[in-house]
Order: structure tokens, then sequence, then C-alpha cells
């Protein structure tokens, strides 16, 4: 079945062009305020000197502060996805850079406040927690624009720190466990010792890692 070609007319295409340009405009605006907000949450978060004791007392935990700045990711994010499925553009593509460069700012704060704890056990804790807290709430949605992000490159760092993790921590107690390749009863004495050695040292570290 043939169909005639649907004609736009001068107003229409008029009227179109006024809400592209208005769009457009909006864009921009949406643009600015974002790129304000990012400049306004970070001096708060430099400025906070109640970093080294609430990483402390949260044992490593979440950080209020990642909390914070991952809320305000969120709702930038959403802000660009609602604009982007109003009206697709090339300002969409620009409205992810304030969000990218307030993940990179988050990835890097975390790494510097970390640097407050002089106990490194407690240092690698907190980075795991918060890297890994950062990586699973700013999982894409299902939205197809959402779905373009591409926040889980923090998952490899998190893998660096667990191992980190692990290495200061609990390094020195595998290290009570030699190899021993020596027969009968020296054998049987080394392992003895390196048994005593070894759950002495666990449980020390067992009780220092309670924090």
């Amino acid at each position: 079945m043939h169909r005639n070609p649907v004609v736009i007319s001068p107003e229409a295409q008029s009227i179109f062009s006024e809400i592209g340009g208005s769009l457009e405009r909006q864009g921009d605006m949406l643009y600015e305020v974002l790129s304000s907000l990012v400049e306004e949450v970070r001096a708060p978060m430099e400025e906070d000197d109640t970093w080294a004791i609430e990483i402390l007392r949260g044992g490593g935990g979440v950080h209020r502060n990642s909390r914070l700045m991952v809320d305000y990711i969120t709702s930038m994010r959403e802000a660009c996805a609602s604009m982007h499925n109003c009206a697709p553009s090339n300002n969409t593509v620009n409205l992810r850079d304030p969000v990218d460069d307030t993940m990179e700012y988050l990835e890097d704060l975390l790494q510097r406040k970390s640097e407050l704890c002089s106990d490194p056990s407690l240092r690698y804790m907190f980075l795991l927690n918060n890297s890994h807290f950062v990586a699973q709430v700013s999982k894409p949605s299902v939205s197809l624009y959402l779905e373009q992000w591409s926040e889980l490159k923090l998952a490899p760092e998190c893998k660096k720190f667990m191992d980190s993790y692990l290495d200061v921590s609990w390094g020195h107690v595998l290290s009570c466990i030699p190899k021993s390749r020596f027969p009968g009863p020296i054998h049987c004495w080394i392992n003895t010792s390196s048994l005593a050695k070894f759950e002495s040292a666990f449980q020390k570290t067992y009780r220092a890692q309670k924090f």
C-alpha cells in the first residue's frame, strides 16, 4: 500500500525548531548547574577534619562522605538521563563531563584521605570498603542511556586493595608456616614449633583486625 510522504508545514518546522533550541538551552543550563555543584561539594570534603577519626571509629567501613558523594553522583546521572530522554543531543555527551570528573575526584579523595591512617591494615580496609561501595552503587541502571557509563572501572582497584590488605595484615601469619623437607623427628619438631608460632601470630592478628 502506497503512502504519501508526510509534509511538515513551515509553521510546524518553526515550532519544532524553537522547541529544539529551548531544550538545547536547558541542556546548557543543566551543564552549568552540574559544574557548579561539583565545585561546591569539593570544598567541604577537603575541609572536613574528621576523616581520620571517623575512619578509625568506623573500622575502615564506608565513610559518610563517600555516601554523600555517591548521592550527588546518582542525582547528577539521573538528571543527565532525564535530559537525554527528553532531547537526545550532543549536550547529553557534554553533561557526562561533570559526572566523570566527580567520579575521578572521589577516587583521588579516598586515596588521599586513606593516607591519614597510620595503620596500613586499616587504610587498605577503608579503601577496599569505600571503593567497593562506590563501584556497586554507581553501577549503570537498566536505562539504555545509563548503560553507556563505565564506572565499573573501580573493580580492579578493589582487587588491588584486597590483595594489599591481606598482604600487610596476614602475610606475616602465613610466613610462620615454613615449608620443611626434613624427614622424621626433625620434621615433626619443626611442624610443632611452626604451628605454635602460627597460632600465636594468628590470634594476635585476629584480635588486632577486630576494629
